[in-house]
């Protein structure tokens, strides 16, 4: 469990705990089931599920773990998802065409019960850590916008109550800066960051590691607004420089309101391609880095300017150019 804990760190930003199911429960499963499954209870993306962890993969066959589950939701009721270390590429992919939730460390997660997909050639960059955790971001983007609330004068369990992150995932998230030379940790028994470079230098030597916070886009035709929707992309651009507005209408929202919300179908006709409204599914929060930012409700300038930078339009461009003249310089 150490290695898919490590993983979902990496690549989602989230602290997973994962709880044993009791040896009471366990029973209701068949007894060669019970044999060849761990079974234990998680949390991912504000879902509650189960993990099937299989010490051997290689040992049934794709047919085989499809009927396994399909006995095991009838018992739990919940989405099950596939631990499995070393599968190869080729048994993956019938897993995917089978519709089969499954995570093997280090290599890919297929989630489609959470809208989640991510394959090896994702997962390598976050594998071999160049770019700075979710959470790790958001402390340092909120150093750079609320420079004025030094937040290098809080220790680190009032940063997680800013950010709105658990202290543990803040202490990661700080030694993530650490390990980037992005910042220093001082104190013994209160922990507190100290970035040693001025806004500039700082933004400059982070910018290789930062990561667009947008993790995947997808439409709907109606949703109902809320204090976690902010107006992002181009639907936020004309506060921060001389863009005109545009048509169609972009709002981010974290991953876990998001998860919420499509299991309490509040999103009508939501697809991959088209709708009045475009939802950015971001990495993280949206709302605490704009707080005394915007005043249009819209996202903070820098998220949206790692969120559109690869774009190849030149309206955009001079759009960003002007916030990095406006927030960095």
């Amino acid at each position: 469990m150490d290695a898919l804990k490590q993983y979902i760190l990496e690549t989602l930003g989230v602290d997973l705990n994962p709880v044993k199911v009791a040896e009471q429960e366990a029973d209701k499963m068949p007894f060669f089931l019970k044999a060849m499954y761990q079974l234990y209870r998680a949390n991912i993306l504000g879902r509650d599920l189960f993990l099937a962890e299989m010490s051997n993969a290689n040992a049934s066959t794709i047919q085989q773990i499809e009927k396994h589950f399909s006995i095991i939701r009838e018992i739990f009721g919940n989405v099950i998802i596939l631990v499995a270390q070393n599968t190869p590429a080729f048994n993956r992919k019938r897993m995917i065409e089978k519709g089969i939730n499954f995570i093997v460390p280090g290599k890919q997660m297929y989630l489609p019960a959470l809208m989640v997909d991510l394959r090896e050639t994702y997962s390598k960059p976050q594998k071999n850590k160049q770019t700075l955790l979710p959470s790790a971001q958001c402390i340092l983007l909120y150093h750079i916008l609320h420079r004025d609330e030094k937040i290098e004068e809080l220790p680190l369990n009032q940063v997680a109550e800013l950010l709105n992150y658990t202290s543990m995932a803040i202490s990661k998230a700080a030694a993530n800066l650490c390990k980037h030379n992005l910042c220093q940790l001082e104190g013994t028994r209160e922990k507190f960051i100290r970035f040693t470079e001025n806004i500039p230098e700082l933004w400059t030597n982070a910018l290789p590691h930062l990561v667009n916070p947008v993790f995947k886009q997808v439409f709907a035709d109606d949703f109902h607004p809320a204090d976690f929707w902010k107006k992002t992309n181009e639907s936020a651009l004309p506060e921060y420089s001389e863009m005109n507005p545009v048509k169609q209408e972009f709002y981010a929202i974290d991953r876990g309101n998001f998860f919420i919300l499509q299991d309490a179908e509040q999103l009508q006709n939501l697809n991959d391609y088209e709708g009045d409204y475009c939802i950015e599914v971001w990495k993280y929060s949206p709302v605490e880095l704009s707080k005394g930012i915007t005043k249009n409700n819209n996202v903070d300038p820098l998220s949206l300017y790692l969120s559109l930078k690869d774009k190849s339009d030149e309206r955009i461009e001079l759009a960003l150019e002007k916030i990095i003249e406006n927030y960095i310089w």
